[in-house]
């Protein structure tokens, strides 16, 4: 024990004690006589050397020596990709992990045990191993060892696959790092092989029977040297097959197919890849697409009974639509101008009534033309006109399903109005979104014959405003056979008559539309716009790429937009390829979960929108690279005082770790006059002198 006096006796110090020692003299020898009252003196000359000391401020230091355990903390890797090695699932891992915890316990080496990813996190209640955490960060465990004592910590124990994900190189924080850091190492030093077919460039449109060329990327992770086989399937039917040689590492690899499509419509399309020994994911092993197929050229056969105003709107139309092939037949009495051996002999993908029947065609001719419709799924569309004839128009009724036909053949102009029904339809024709439909603007127009339907798969697009409300342009379809009826007598008036109008241009539109609808071209007017694929990571590149097939206008802008829960997250410009012929862009997906894509296409004719979904998984770095990083893992032990061992091997670091004990020094330093208890002893003397004096009455 020290005393140290942090006040040193002064001039007034020395004063003081000379006079309180004369004064302590001299009230001994006034007291003598008084034998019981000689503690009086003692008490205050007890009292009088604790003042004179308090004013030299003592300090006691009490110094204590002891022995104290040291520490070792051991940090376990809970990434992602400590659950993808082979030879090491979750539960062995945490079996192990159990019993390394007890070895420690058992050679008495006092630990603490975390978890880290992308932070560091103690282990509470015995909480296993998940392997969830998206990324690893080991320069964090070494930041946090330039901050512990060699003195209270015995170092530090990783037990990780070392591969560094997020944050700074550890190779380049060593410098400050005092204690040593021990290391064992999870997992095989060769990385698990992955192939997956990264993205898949396809036209998003192409015509039967032209070449179109489909480049699919394929990506392959870790040490491999191997040929593989690339297929491509339309559904089941294989299409065509490659070899490729992959060769790890993240390299990538571009196999191209080129064929011709013999099917119309959307045509699904699937590339695969074959799978290889101990493949990490073979779930990306395939990609699917689609294409819309169009055909290269559509037969229409316009079946005319009396030629009128109606029929040089009709060809002037389908004139305009590209890749129309027109044969136009006049009925004259009960033949055709030119004859019909050519219309039954031809497949055609859309027959036109026009003002047809004006006089009687055999039951057996609607006999032949109902076969022909049904056996080549040939569209059907009756066009009234004013010269039909109401007793010969029964048989058309029956291959149409209509009953219940009332004639209305009178010069009575009536307003109509499109349902609900017929504005979205429209709007699908790819007419302009702003355009307003108002009714004042559309002529009125002579209703031909009141029909009514009793099918639901018949709907009209627009009705008349007169107290039947009977269809205007009546469509469906059975049986994969599509059908439309207009029963208005002068659809020239519709024509001509908006000309010059807010309106100009909407039977064009409305017509072509119906006319694609009924060839089943998948929407000429329409936007074909594909991501490169359906499942994404984040971080990872979106591409989009896409035309509007429609060679009547030329594209001004073209908008990508990903919106999650209704609001816009991100989005960019696309790009027109000249070289492609295409639109293109990309960007980067951002949010976990399902996102909504739209693109926003404006020409000359007006703004178009498309809508799609696509998925987006969290960030799987991790499964990048799942191999042990040992070059890493030995640097930083070798460069820090500590141990490399494989964890197969973790008895080696058992053997090698013992407990250690450092000596402590602790000083005690007090200061009696700042206490609590050196005021209690002032208070009791003076107490005790005052009890004294008070019973022998000098007070």
């Amino acid at each position: 024990m020290i005393i140290e006096f942090l006040h040193q006796p002064d001039f007034w110090f020395w004063i003081l004690m000379l006079g309180s020692i004369i004064i302590m003299i001299w009230y001994i020898i006034y007291y003598k006589s008084e034998k019981g009252l000689s503690i009086l003196p003692l008490l205050r000359s007890f009292l009088v050397v604790i003042l004179l000391i308090g004013l030299l401020q003592p300090n006691i230091t009490q110094i204590i020596q002891g022995k104290k355990m040291k520490e070792l903390s051991v940090f376990v890797d809970n990434s992602m990709s400590m659950g993808y090695h082979t030879r090491n699932s979750l539960t062995r891992l945490n079996e192990d992990l159990s019993f390394f915890g007890e070895n420690l316990k058992n050679k008495g080496i006092k630990h603490s045990i975390y978890y880290f990813d992308q932070s560091v996190y103690p282990v509470i209640n015995d909480m296993p191993l998940t392997a969830a955490g998206s990324t690893t960060n080991i320069g964090e465990i070494i930041k946090i060892a330039k901050n512990e004592s060699p003195e209270i910590s015995m170092g530090y124990l990783m037990i990780t696959d070392g591969q560094n994900t997020l944050g700074i190189d550890p190779k380049q924080s060593l410098k400050d790092v005092s204690i040593p850091i021990f290391s064992l190492g999870v997992g095989d030093k060769s990385a698990l092989v992955d192939v997956s077919i990264k993205s898949v460039d396809a036209p998003t449109v192409a015509v039967k029977n032209e070449d179109i060329e489909i480049i699919g990327t394929v990506e392959s992770l870790g040490d491999m040297n191997k040929r593989l086989t690339v297929s491509l399937y339309d559904k089941n039917k294989l299409i065509g097959s490659k070899f490729i040689r992959v060769l790890g590492d993240g390299s990538q690899t571009n196999v191209r197919f080129r064929f011709n499509p013999d099917q119309l419509g959307q045509s699904l399309y699937t590339m695969k890849i074959s799978s290889i020994e101990d493949e990490l994911n073979i779930d990306n092993n395939q990609h699917s697409f689609s294409i819309s197929i169009l055909k290269d050229q559509y037969n229409v056969a316009i079946l005319t009974g009396a030629p009128s105003y109606n029929t040089g709107v009709l060809k002037q139309i389908l004139n305009r639509m590209s890749r129309i092939s027109v044969n136009h037949f006049i009925q004259h009495k009960k033949e055709f101008r030119p004859g019909l051996k050519e219309f039954w002999e031809k497949k055609y993908e859309l027959i036109i009534l026009d003002n047809f029947p004006v006089s009687q065609m055999s039951i057996s001719w609607y006999s032949f033309l109902k076969k022909k419709i049904g056996s080549q799924k040939s569209s059907l569309a009756w066009i009234a006109g004013p010269s039909i004839q109401e007793r010969y128009a029964s048989m058309v009724f029956s291959i149409l399903g209509l009953k219940d036909t009332k004639w209305m053949l009178e010069d009575k102009l009536t307003g109509w109005i499109m349902t609900s029904e017929g504005k979205n339809i429209i709007q699908s024709f790819g007419i302009h979104p702003d355009f307003i439909l108002r009714e004042l603007e559309f002529p009125p127009l002579n209703p031909g014959l009141q029909i009514s339907y009793q099918h639901s798969w018949m709907y009209p697009l627009a009705s008349f405003k007169n107290d039947v409300n009977a269809p205007v342009l009546l469509t469906g379809e059975t049986n994969n056979v599509r059908m439309a009826v207009w029963t208005p007598t002068n659809l020239h008036a519709l024509h001509y008559n908006l000309t010059s109008t807010q309106s100009e241009g909407f039977s064009e539109i409305l017509l072509s539309g119906l006319f694609s609808w009924l060839l089943r071209t998948g929407g000429n007017e329409t936007l074909h716009f594909r991501l490169n694929k359906n499942n994404y990571q984040q971080g990872e590149e979106i591409q989009i790429s896409g035309i509007r097939h429609s060679e009547s206008a030329k594209g001004e802008s073209a908008l990508f937009y990903i919106n999650v829960n209704d609001s816009i997250v991100s989005s960019t410009e696309l790009q027109f390829n000249p070289l492609l012929e295409r639109w293109e862009g990309s960007l980067w997906a951002s949010s976990p979960g399902t996102n909504e894509f739209i693109v926003e296409y404006q020409d000359n004719s007006g703004t178009y929108e498309q809508k799609g979904k696509f998925y987006v998984e969290k960030s799987q770095v991790e499964l990048n690279k799942v191999f042990l990083n040992e070059e890493l893992l030995k640097y930083i032990s070798g460069e820090t005082g500590g141990e490399y061992h494989h964890w197969a091997n973790m008895d080696s670091m058992i053997t090698h770790l013992n407990p250690k004990i450092t000596l402590t020094t602790e000083s005690n330093k007090t200061r009696p006059f700042e206490k609590w208890w050196i005021v209690v002893i002032l208070i009791s003397i003076l107490s005790l002198e005052w009890g004294i004096r008070r019973k022998f009455g000098f007070l």
